[in-house]
């Protein structure tokens, strides 16, 4: 069974598409073959692995103008292809308004895609949008990365709220299967309390559905915006994604 997970943050500035690039690159590594769909228009998922991509992209195999195999592109990272964002992203939430049943529309594209990868990745924009109805209906599972601070938690209980309206709805499946506490700042061996505060609130609430913090760092960023994990810091957060992921496929 082909595993489908949703990055979903409701809030700009969260780490979702780090946490997304780095969470493909670890199952690369370990040998799985992923497929990324970028659903956000500003495209930071494409540009990072895979900058020289053409064609229309998901929003080609959305709108009917393209095959899936067809749009689908190699990426820098062994392992991993794309559908890549391109400007006629704009077109989809209002062509998702005028559908019946939004949710499931991306997943009926995608349904070739179980004979090819085992592992699809699919990147969201900021701002909630219909985009995220087609993610979550298509996803078993979603991950919510958030900044460890107050905006972070605001956006991890607008993405459970979103999350619980398409349950109810049963336009998805889908369960939060992590979230990843992005950005957490510490001096010296100390916390920043604004980090300490949001990461025992997110303990509170959430138990192990919270994951390891990811330490903010520049070798984290370059890793994710060159398509690689680092050489020489283990990135248990992610390392835990990946086997949550994995054992949904169990």
């Amino acid at each position: 069974m082909t595993i489908t997970a949703a990055f979903v943050s409701l809030s700009g500035g969260q780490g979702k598409t780090t946490s997304l690039v780095l969470t493909a690159a670890e199952l690369a590594q370990r040998g799985y073959s992923v497929l990324v769909i970028d659903l956000d228009l500003q495209a930071d998922a494409t540009v990072a692995i895979a900058p020289e991509a053409e064609g229309s992209g998901i929003a080609g195999v959305l709108l009917g103008k393209s095959l899936l195999a067809e749009a689908i592109r190699p990426t820098d990272l062994e392992n991993v292809s794309i559908l890549p964002a391109t400007r006629h992203l704009e077109q989809i939430p209002v062509w998702l308004s005028g559908k019946g049943a939004p949710a499931f529309l991306l997943a009926q594209r995608l349904e070739l895609s179980s004979q090819t990868f085992d592992i699809v990745l699919i990147d969201t924009p900021a701002n909630k949008s219909l985009i995220h109805a087609a993610a979550i209906g298509a996803a078993n599972a979603v991950i919510c990365p958030v900044e460890a601070s107050s905006k972070g938690i605001g956006a991890w209980e607008r993405t459970q709220e979103l999350l619980d309206e398409l349950r109810e709805e049963r336009a998805t499946q889908a369960e939060l299967l992590a979230v990843i506490p992005c950005r957490a700042r510490r001096v010296g061996a100390n916390l920043v309390r604004r980090c300490a505060l949001a990461l025992e609130l997110l303990s509170e609430e959430l138990g192990e559905i919270r994951v390891a913090p990811v330490w903010e760092s520049e070798e984290v960023a370059n890793a994710a915006a060159n398509g690689r994990l680092p050489d020489t810091v283990i990135i248990e957060p992610y390392r835990q994604v990946v086997d949550r992921l994995l054992s949904t496929g169990q």
